[in-house]
């Protein structure tokens, strides 16, 4: 794949994907349902994610931002995916412990951050699509925010590697800001957990560590609402 032809999918996600949630905004007292996201949003998940997954492959294979990951040999590969996942779902939950911390101890300062804002799933059907929707949208965001547009905008800005930090910060930003609907803490929590993953995906060559850490986390976050709204 040429590189105007990725710059034309990056301007197409960037405005489908990428900017309508940094738009969305929700009142103190709107309540979320965890099994509210329709099947047909799931599968344009799924279906984007793939597709992007794929084609920064593509892309890569030509400029060689990743292909380093085919020399690896299996049994390393092993040891690199066990290492990281590790590291990465500790970090993420030392993350979350601590946001769930600040939250304990000033809850007034941040009323938008709240678990009473959930309601839990009420049959086991339920919890079974909630699960599936947590492991499409830690593929989903993973592939959007740690392997397309970082690795697109790498591509795009090569010939100016002093920016590089700036261009990894920006799409951390973008990745922080969409979660401002559920408050401040989860902006400075998703901002932490940005830099974390990219740095996962950046050390194993491959966006299925951080997601797998990724949707486990959300699985240990579920059950944290559980305990806390039972």
């Amino acid at each position: 794949m040429k590189k105007k032809y990725l710059l034309a999918e990056f301007i197409i996600v960037f405005l489908i994907l990428v900017l309508p949630p940094l738009f969305v905004s929700y009142g103190e007292n709107t309540v979320f349902s965890l099994a509210g996201i329709p099947w047909w949003y799931l599968l344009i998940q799924l279906i984007s994610a793939v597709f992007l997954d794929l084609s920064i492959r593509a892309v890569s294979k030509e400029t060689s931002v990743l292909q380093e990951n085919i020399k690896i040999r299996r049994f390393s590969k092993l040891v690199t995916f066990l290492k990281w996942f590790s590291l990465t779902l500790g970090l993420l939950l030392v993350t979350y412990a601590l946001m769930e911390g600040l939250y304990l101890l000033f809850p007034s300062a941040f009323p938008d951050s709240s678990a009473e804002k959930f309601i839990l799933p009420q049959k086991a059907g339920e919890l079974v699509y909630i699960i599936f929707t947590l492991l499409v949208s830690a593929y989903y965001e993973e592939v959007l925010y740690r392997e397309f547009l970082p690795e697109s905008l790498s591509i795009f800005f090569s010939r100016f590697p002093k920016i590089k930090l700036l261009l990894e910060a920006l799409v951390i930003a973008i990745f922080a800001f969409s979660h401002r609907y559920e408050g401040l803490l989860a902006v400075v929590n998703a901002a932490i957990s940005g830099v974390i993953l990219r740095l996962c995906m950046k050390k194993t060559k491959s966006v299925y560590t951080g997601a797998l850490a990724h949707f486990v986390y959300n699985l240990i976050q579920l059950l944290f609402l559980f305990t806390a709204l039972t």
